[in-house]
């Protein structure tokens, strides 16, 4: 993966370089779903039989990697992450939308959440639209 991604920033740590950037090849945007792929497998966060990894908001995404430089370990992607672009329309939701609605209404009574300063009020939005609905939700609060 060397050399494609449209880097924004080279990092030092240690003896190590660190770059960071956008995919904008087809192999890059692959080799970061093969890795989230594999975390969830690991960690048991994926549907048993699930063979592939592809989510909707996946084709729209911004992705970013971050890949070791030098040594025998250039190029191998080290982390990434996916920003969703989108605007509030009828049937759009992000990806957080779906994960509260799909805790809450599977029973849990807490959630753990981003909780940097900017994100606190519109998770606190999020809580709050979900449960005032609350037909969606087969048990009340335990908490």
């Amino acid at each position: 993966m060397r050399g494609e991604m449209e880097m924004l920033a080279r990092l030092r740590a240690a003896e190590r370089e660190i770059d960071v950037g956008v995919a904008t090849t087809r192999a890059e945007r692959a080799a970061v779903s093969a890795q989230r792929f594999r975390v969830y497998r690991r960690w048991g966060y994926y549907r048993p039989g699930l063979r592939v990894d592809h989510e909707l908001h996946d084709n729209g995404a911004i992705v970013f990697l971050a890949t070791l430089r030098g040594g025998t370990d250039d190029g191998r992607l080290v982390g990434s992450a996916r920003l969703v672009l989108g605007q509030p329309r009828p049937g759009f939701r992000f990806p957080a939308q779906e994960a509260f609605e799909f805790a809450f209404a599977g029973g849990a009574d807490f959630i753990l959440a981003g909780m940097f300063d900017f994100e606190i009020a519109e998770d606190a939005r999020l809580v709050r639209e979900i449960f005032a609905h609350p037909a969606a939700r087969q048990r009340a609060l335990q908490a």
